[in-house]
């Protein structure tokens, strides 16, 4: 078993777009970079 971790990254442009669409509807969030876990050979993944 191989085990894969990979860091997911939120880039600028996608964060810009969801900033403006939480403006418009009034609603607070919050975005974070993670990471994933990935087993190599099948469909399994963690976050």
């Amino acid at each position: 078993m191989i085990l894969e971790i990979k860091e997911l990254i939120i880039n600028g442009k996608l964060r810009k777009k969801v900033d403006i669409i939480c403006r418009f509807t009034c609603i607070k969030y919050e975005l974070f970079n993670t990471s994933i876990l990935n087993i190599k050979n099948t469909n399994i993944a963690y976050t």
